[in-house]
């Protein structure tokens, strides 16, 4: 399969979906899109591994995968976040196929020890924001997973510098952020969030617990989108060309 032709095709109907609402995370979703094709498409998760997607909001990329692969194909025509649909803007675990509920931040690694403690020996793989990592919630799991030497996690956060409202550099320094993690007893790795060779060669490696720091534009494929002022938001008037344009 190609992957980045996968890629692209999942980022056009993230941005059809959210037209139709009017509303969306479509930057979020765009930074980690690599990520999520090569675990779901790239062979690299198998049957009974658990994905996390702890960063809620970029629920539109999963609606759009899974739609993809046939569970629900309605999700793209008009169910999205509608009234009468059951696939909101962000993850519900009565949603099939979706792992756990993931709305405030700061919860995914704490779900994931939960399973892995419980007696999940499959991988469970937790997509986590950088700026999610301000919450204090993650490290106590951080800790807590280290402790228990629960192996089969491997956390991936999407650094695409921005949070909500500000760029995550304005806000505090992590730097060095691959240290912080070190410290708490995890194997720690850096890569380009949008290279594909790059995601399957560091995914591909046994030990753990693991945490990839993934480097990523946030609006990855629409340059205008890397940007705080479209967090949530989505395109109009002749901003929706461009961004059509953007992904031709």
């Amino acid at each position: 399969m190609n992957l980045e032709a996968k890629a692209k095709q999942l980022r056009k109907d993230i941005l059809d979906m959210s037209l139709k609402l009017g509303f969306g995370h479509i930057s979020s979703c765009y930074s980690c899109a690599e990520i999520c094709v090569a675990l779901f498409y790239g062979g690299i998760m198998k049957e009974g591994d658990r994905f996390i997607m702890s960063k809620g909001h970029a629920c539109p990329l999963l609606c759009a995968m899974f739609a993809d692969k046939g569970h629900f194909p309605e999700c793209l025509e008009k169910k999205f976040c509608m009234i009468d649909g059951t696939y909101g803007i962000h993850k519900q675990k009565e949603v099939p196929t979706f792992t756990a509920t993931n709305a405030s931040l700061g919860y995914g690694l704490g779900i994931a020890a939960g399973m892995a403690l419980a007696g999940c020996r499959d991988k469970i793989y937790v997509m986590l924001g950088d700026g999610e990592c301000y919450e204090g919630s993650e490290w106590e799991s951080a800790m807590f997973i280290s402790h228990h030497n629960l192996n089969n996690i491997v956390a991936i956060v999407d650094s695409n510098k921005l949070s909500a409202t500000d760029w995550v550099e304005n806000i505090t320094s992590f730097k060095p952020f691959k240290d912080k993690w070190r410290a708490f007893g995890w194997y720690a790795t850096e890569i380009d969030g949008h290279d594909f060779q790059a995601i399957e060669r560091v995914l591909d490696r046994p030990g753990g617990p693991r945490v990839i720091i993934a480097n990523t534009v946030k609006g990855k494929g629409i340059d205008f989108l890397n940007d705080p002022r479209w967090h949530g938001a989505v395109p109009e008037g002749g901003d929706i060309e461009i961004a059509k344009r953007c992904l031709l």
